[in-house]
């Protein structure tokens, strides 16, 4: 079973933020999620959901697991870089603008309420 996910998009003051700590990482040599070219990638809260047997106990459905994701691929050494290039950790304030769907399978989203079509 895939693990398909919920994901709350996030307002333009916090999407612009959390780009720009991708822009750091990148500019910096790390893995960032700015190397990231998909047309669906973008700075989001996922809940991940499935009943998969295989699937860690954090990631099945009815258990909560935000996060916004910087960067993928860090090595145990990079991510004292990571977080050296990015400085002090501060808390981010916003709020959703929308939720989607995403199904990694067909590799594409949809708003949530509304049917998937082969365009979403």
């Amino acid at each position: 079973m895939t693990l398909h996910s919920v994901e709350a998009l996030l307002d333009p003051a916090t999407d612009t933020a959390v780009r720009k700590e991708w822009a750091t990482l990148a500019e910096a040599g790390l893995p960032s999620q700015a190397a990231h070219r998909g047309p669906t990638n973008a700075p989001l809260v996922a809940q991940a959901m499935s009943a998969a047997p295989d699937v860690p106990e954090v990631g099945r459905a009815g258990r909560w697991t935000p996060h916004v994701t910087l960067a993928r691929g860090l090595g145990t050494r990079q991510v004292g870089d990571a977080l050296a290039v990015l400085g002090a950790v501060t808390t981010l304030e916003g709020s959703i603008e929308t939720v989607r769907r995403w199904d990694p399978t067909a590799r594409r989203a949809w708003p949530v309420g509304r049917k998937p079509t082969m365009d979403a």
